[in-house]
């Protein structure tokens, strides 16, 4: 045994050597003919890690590009925001080229296939200096293969769509530009949002401790107008900043600074609508956004991030981007919390109840209008039951005649809104009308039998 596995190491070290003796001395490798075996014809072979210059021209217009540290740039002008992505794949399909068909070598036919004029001459630089020429006719009707020749040969071959199709699909500078990265910082992050438009300015702000001039400090996102905050819906001013966040171009459409071609856009300093957001940045702390959006001639609506000059369409409308008050106010109910409330005087139909509260530090007690105690877990379950209804939308007509079904006078603990009063009266078969810091709603009945129930509970005294 000890024998074989000797003769088997010796076996294994004349193999290696063998194979080390071809590697090191096997000729360089010498250009071939362009018929690859099994009938496939080589029509380029180039690494593309090589390619440091491309330049084309389609239908005669000319494009010029060069390879530096940070990828592709445009020969004339490196600012311009190049799809890298575009022209890797422009590279990759002209420095693999094979075709498993010569159609003709009669440089007759040229004119026939798209290549006299050429449709698109292609020209590669490699790093050493050695430079590609390709030409690229039309495609076949049916197979929609490309006509290829080899430059300064006279053989026509067809090729892969792939070959073309990125030459063709990006036919214009502005088809090639890189989409930019517009802002996108998290919703819960923003803490101010501004349109400023032909003169005129709106803000939302959020104060997370709430603002003073409202009734409560659930409110966090306010409408600012001159000294006044009026408050907005939570839920809304999230949709808002989340369309914000996830908004992009659907396509650059043009790179310019030039008024004339911004005018088309609506993205002239005069038309455009200027938006601001402030946010707290993970990264950098306090942190803005300035970018520009306009409606153009066709309709659609355009963007342009400050300081840039990419200007791209968008999916959304303009109404995306500039809201107003009536979009964004809350459709509450009632959002007032029990520590802020001292006593509840209510009348029902004709029945007075009173609650209040005697608070001893972190304790508190409720009473009715005899001293007699009240349970707290039933007066909690009240007041949590009216901030849980949600109305069923606004009510457009007059505040309601007569004497209300429900009538609840909250006395207050606070600076501002120091007594408020809810009523409810009866409005159809279904509803209620209420009326709640100067706003009308509609309630549904069976959300106001839950709510008498638990205020009846919670006036009745303890025995």
């Amino acid at each position: 045994m000890r024998k074989a596995i000797l003769i088997l190491l010796a076996l294994l070290i004349v193999l290696g050597g063998v194979y080390g003796y071809m590697r090191y001395t096997a000729p360089e490798p010498v250009e071939e003919d362009n018929t690859a075996t099994g009938g496939e014809f080589v029509l380029s072979d180039i690494d593309p890690m090589t390619v440091m210059f491309l330049r084309y021209k389609l239908d005669g217009q000319e494009f010029r590009y060069k390879y530096t540290v940070y990828g592709w740039k445009l020969e004339e002008d490196e600012d311009f925001p190049l799809n890298q992505d575009v022209l890797e794949h422009m590279v990759s399909a002209m420095c693999k080229v094979t075709s498993d068909r010569m159609l003709t070598d009669d440089p007759a036919a040229f004119k026939e296939y798209g290549l006299d004029p050429v449709h698109i001459a292609v020209e590669l630089e490699d790093s050493k200096g050695n430079v590609y020429d390709y030409n690229i006719g039309t495609k076949h009707p049916t197979t929609s293969k490309f006509y290829f020749n080899v430059d300064g040969e006279k053989e026509i071959y067809t090729v892969p769509t792939l070959v073309g199709r990125y030459f063709e699909n990006y036919p214009t500078l502005v088809s090639q530009m890189n989409n930019p990265h517009f802002p996108s910082p998290d919703p819960s992050t923003v803490y101010s949002f501004k349109v400023e438009h032909e003169g005129s300015v709106k803000q939302m702000v959020y104060a997370d401790e709430g603002d003073p001039s409202c009734y409560t400090a659930d409110y966090k996102w306010f409408w600012v107008e001159g000294d006044e905050y009026r408050p907005l819906s939570d839920a809304k001013m999230n949709e808002l900043l989340t369309n914000i966040q996830g908004m992009g171009f659907i396509e650059p459409v043009a790179y310019s600074d030039d008024p004339s071609v911004l005018a088309q856009y609506g993205l002239t300093e005069e038309q455009r609508y200027t938006l601001t957001v402030d946010y707290n940045s993970l990264e950098s702390g306090p942190s803005t956004e300035i970018f520009y959006v306009g409606q153009g001639d066709d309709g659609a609506v355009y963007g342009q991030l400050d300081g840039k000059t990419t200007v791209g369409r968008f999916a959304f409308g303009l109404s995306a981007f500039d809201p107003d008050y009536d979009s964004l106010r809350p459709i509450d109910f009632f959002r007032m919390e029990l520590d802020t409330v001292d006593a509840m005087h209510v009348l029902l139909v004709d029945q007075v109840m009173v609650m209040t509260a005697e608070r001893d530090g972190e304790t508190v007690d409720y009473t009715d209008v005899g001293g007699r105690t009240l349970d707290g877990g039933k007066v909690t379950a009240f007041f949590n039951t009216l901030r849980s209804i949600t109305p069923e939308g606004e009510y457009t007509g007059d505040v309601p005649a007569g004497v209300p079904y429900l009538q609840i006078d909250f006395d207050r603990n606070t600076e501002s809104h120091a007594n408020m009063t809810l009523r409810l009266w009866e409005h159809d078969d279904s509803y209620y009308v209420s009326q709640f810091n100067d706003e009308l709603r509609l309630i549904n009945k069976i959300d106001v039998r839950t709510l008498v129930s638990a205020l009846e509970d919670a006036a009745a005294p303890i025995e």
